[in-house]
């Protein structure tokens, strides 16, 4: 077995305002930037979607105090920070790579749907020029899903279509996309693999480069390809990670939806193995989920996809993996699982212990109030390279509606003649795709792009009914004498187009005005003569 024995990540300390500002003598704190550029400067998600949490490296002789101070862009004056609007946060310092530090802060309960203005320090004296980001709303939201950017110091694939050469052209091509095309985005979900080398410094130069990563918060996962080194430590600040040498298993949240991020880069080779990676998974999902019990969507991200129609779905220690993930994906109920690292994409049928559920249509392209986990898998962002899938078709087809195969379960041997992958779409074109999906109080919707055309190559949308309103209707029919028979009809409306109803009859005088119970309804009806309604509504 690979040994996976990953160096502790950096304890970020608690963070505090200014009340040890006095401390630093620093009175050009509202002054004119000096202007430096950050080093490896980037946003992560805090832990909830008002949060933000920062992360940049300096040189060990920069200064150790780590500062950032932020305000609204409208609250600016002449490039300076206005004293009685400002925030300004202490965070923390480490020892990173060789001669250099890693600073961390964050700051909590900023205004929704926001422009801000932000500047970092090493020393407490010295500020960077300035950066901006903005807060999201606080019910709809879009965001940006990328798999395995995997920045190296050479080219991109041979076969791919994408017109520069690189993978630093490929990837700071893609994010120059999605920055002019969805301006919108909230934040970026990656699923592993940001480098290919884990202790390469130059990649994550690279993988930090476009200006976007310093305006763009990013929630990474943890790839193979980072390995063991610390370095992926070293260079995010993520919320709410559980403790442990196990790094890179945290969770966050943005509005009505839970993303829980599991580290899936280890080589388990049998059960035992996983005894070291599962029930760190499982206390950081029922930690997330405990801690949010009412959100509409839980996602997961990781890396190693457990249900991608491409090659490594025959590794030793994928195939160790699947049972045990999914097994954590039903007990949570999780909605949908974002997966890289076979650089092919694909979409699954909805999978509940480990089989495909049924009752849906699968040829749709969208379904209501599914069972089970959807299971996306992400090709690569910069187009290091492309796998083939696990068919005898001749060639890479560009649509793969059906592939055959035998979903491993931990007993059956391997082969590709049996009944299908969990792959309901597989789909390999050799250009750079991100996916870009919306989020709703009642529908999620993923819509992939490949980035040399910008064509949208799959369009899914997952739905939740939520109920819309209630509406009454009363009728009376005449019976004798004075008696007649009043029914009522309220009839539900969800968000879908569903409706529920709910009718009861009751024996009633002439000129009847009472209230009824109807369902879980009240419902109040004023009755005239034999036969008329004059008012019918939900109390």
């Amino acid at each position: 077995m690979k040994n996976y024995t990953p160096t502790k990540k950096v304890i970020t300390l608690t963070l505090t305002f200014c009340i040890i500002f006095s401390m630093l003598a620093v009175n050009t704190v509202f002054a004119s930037e000096s202007g430096f550029v950050a080093e490896a400067l980037t946003l992560q998600p805090g832990s909830t979607a008002r949060d933000i949490n920062f992360n940049w490296y300096s040189d060990t002789d920069a200064g150790s105090i780590s500062v950032v101070k932020i305000a609204k862009s409208s609250d600016m004056r002449n490039g300076n920070f206005p004293a009685d609007q400002t925030i300004t946060v202490f965070g923390s310092s480490g020892v990173a790579v060789a001669g250099k530090l890693c600073h961390k802060a964050g700051v909590t309960g900023l205004e929704p749907n926001t422009a801000y203005v932000y500047c970092v320090s090493n020393d407490g004296g010295a500020f960077s020029k300035l950066y901006t980001f903005k807060t999201g709303g606080t019910d709809n939201f879009q965001f940006i899903a990328v798999g395995d950017p995997q920045l190296t110091r050479g080219n991109q694939d041979a076969n791919s279509l994408n017109q520069v050469t690189t993978t630093r052209e490929g990837w700071a091509n893609t994010l120059g996309i999605i920055s002019k095309a969805f301006p919108d985005a909230s934040f970026l979900a990656g699923t592993g693999d940001q480098v290919d080398t884990s202790n390469d410094e130059l990649q994550y130069t690279y993988y930090f480069e476009p200006a976007y990563m310093s305006s763009l918060p990013v929630a990474p996962a943890v790839g193979n390809h980072e390995g063991t080194a610390g370095n992926f430590g070293w260079h995010f600040n993520v919320p709410n990670e559980t403790p442990g040498d196990y790094f890179g298993n945290y969770w966050y949240t943005y509005n009505n939806a839970l993303f829980v991020v599991l580290n899936t880069a280890p080589y388990p080779y049998s059960n035992a193995d996983l005894a070291l990676y599962i029930p760190t998974m499982d206390a950081t999902l029922k930690a997330a989920t405990e801690a949010n019990p009412d959100v509409t969507w839980i996602f997961v991200q990781h890396h190693k996809s457990t249900s991608s129609p491409a090659s490594h779905q025959t590794d030793a220690d994928v195939l160790v993996w699947t049972p045990a993930f999914e097994a954590l994906m039903d007990k949570y109920n999780v909605n949908f699982v974002l997966a890289g690292h076979d650089h092919v994409y694909s979409r699954s049928y909805n999978i509940y212990e480990h089989k495909v559920v049924e009752d849906i249509d699968y040829s749709a392209n969208s379904v209501s109030n599914p069972q089970g986990t959807l299971y996306f898998t992400l090709t690569t962002a910069s187009g290091l390279k492309y796998y083939d899938f696990l068919t005898n078709a001749p060639g890479n087809p560009t649509w793969v509606n059906s592939i055959d195969g035998l979903h491993y379960d931990g007993t059956n041997p391997i082969t590709f003649n049996g009944k299908p992958w969990y792959t309901n779409i597989g789909i390999q074109i050799k250009a750079p795709q991100f996916t870009v999906i919306n989020v709703t109080a009642d529908r999620v919707t993923f819509e992939t792009y490949r980035v040399d055309t910008m064509t949208p190559i799959d369009t899914y949308t997952v739905i939740k009914p939520v109920f819309v309103t209630a509406t009454p209707e009363a009728s009376v029919k005449q019976l004798s004498g004075n008696k007649n028979e009043l029914t009522i009809t309220v009839t539900e409306l969800y968000s879908d187009g569903a409706t529920n109803t709910f009718t009861q009859t009751f024996d009633v005088n002439n000129n009847t005005a009472d209230t009824y119970t109807v369902g879980s309804y009240s419902v109040y009806v004023n009755t005239k003569g034999n036969t008329q309604v004059r008012t019918c509504y939900i109390v």
